[in-house]
């Protein structure tokens, strides 16, 4: 290990430290933390509710404008024949006792993402941003449990491992292995405690908002993300792999054109939601329809995506354009008929576009 390193990368930290802190409010982290133990409880009523409470001060930590997996934790929860399973899988998370035996405790963390994400296939199919994957579900664990968890962010825990010259790779995609991160992480944490000047300046930043009982896991996790972020290895001489093989070359080109792909989808997809909120103010109400079965018609209620039609038997519901498109419903007004294919022909090409994003994203998670 490159103590040396070490202590450059911590110099340029304090020296940044009201620029992360003050400016930047990295302190958001602590009051996430506290936050959650606030809020969190197990055996409570209402379970989805509390569980969205508990996570509401994470910021972009679990949830970003691409993946929302923990929205897709309240989605499920919220569905009362689901309630207990999920309440169950959280107890299976945070209340195994695993002795600190990490290898147990990151096969935990993938039982829970595969569980929960075959229920998103079955209640939630197609939304690719409620996905669960293992940075998300090691977020869970540790605004429950930050003396004996450490966040990650793939990008940022590579270039300290390449920093501070840690000998024991820990991986990534598929061949992640938490066990050796913690490792690297444990040391950064006994390197801390040796350096009064940085835990005076982290005392005096904790408030009575914010969580102090981690053992400076957090810390740790705030120097490795901030080395990236704030740019806080400019002049230090760090060695980074270079000359790789042919295999990792083309593993490299790969993502970088994956990453490329899922840019230029996530701006079609921003595309094609503004076109079709163009068509929010559409309105179908008072249209003459035909269905073949229920006879003529006339819309009477429009809500969103979903429409009533009063039929001399009674009001039927309807999805729009859908119910159109597929010619249960008729109508002879072809204007109203073009607008509705219009918006058929965008909502295909939204959910599209959403199946690619979901492929490219998992695909890029699988090689953090």
């Amino acid at each position: 290990m490159n103590n040396e390193h070490l202590n450059e990368l911590i110099g340029q930290y304090l020296k940044n430290f009201s620029l992360i802190n003050d400016e930047n409010q990295e302190y958001y982290k602590w009051e996430a933390v506290k936050h959650f133990q606030d809020h969190w409880d197990i055996n409570a009523d209402n379970f989805s509710e509390m569980f969205k409470e508990s996570v509401s001060k994470t910021s972009n930590l679990i949830n970003n404008h691409i993946v929302q997996p923990a929205n897709g934790i309240v989605k499920l929860a919220e569905r009362p024949e689901l309630t207990e399973e999920i309440r169950g899988l959280f107890k299976e998370l945070f209340y195994t006792e695993d002795s600190g035996n990490i290898d147990q405790r990151q096969d935990r963390i993938e039982h829970f993402s595969d569980a929960v994400n075959n229920l998103l296939d079955k209640y939630e199919p197609g939304k690719w941003k409620y996905r669960q994957e293992l940075r998300s579900v090691l977020f869970y664990l540790n605004l429950f449990a930050p003396d004996k968890n450490y966040l990650y962010k793939a990008t940022q825990a590579r270039e300290f491992m390449y920093c501070v010259e840690y000998g024991d790779d820990f991986g990534s995609g598929m061949d992640f292995r938490l066990s050796k991160y913690y490792r690297m992480c444990d040391w950064l944490v006994e390197q801390i405690k040796t350096i009064p000047e940085l835990v005076q300046a982290h005392k005096d930043r904790i408030t009575e908002t914010m969580f102090d009982g981690d053992d400076f896991h957090i810390l740790a996790f705030d120097i490795i993300y901030s080395g990236v972020v704030y740019n806080l290895y400019h002049g230090i001489d760090i060695y980074r792999p270079t000359k790789a093989n042919s295999k990792k070359r083309a593993e490299k080109a790969r993502i970088e054109a994956a990453e490329e792909k899922l840019s230029e989808t996530t701006n079609e997809l921003e595309k094609l939601l503004a076109d079709r909120s163009m068509y929010d103010v559409f309105s179908a109400v008072g249209l003459k329809i035909h269905h073949r079965t229920f006879g003529d018609g006339t819309i009477s209620v429009q809500d969103g995506n979903y429409i009533t039609v009063t039929f001399p038997i009674g009001d039927k519901r309807f999805l729009l354009p859908t119910s159109f498109t597929t010619g249960f419903l008729k109508t002879d007004d072809e204007e109203v008929m073009n607008v509705l294919f219009a918006m058929s022909e965008l909502d295909s090409k939204i959910e599209q576009a959403r199946s690619k994003i979901h492929e490219l994203q998992r695909a890029l998670n699988r090689v953090e």
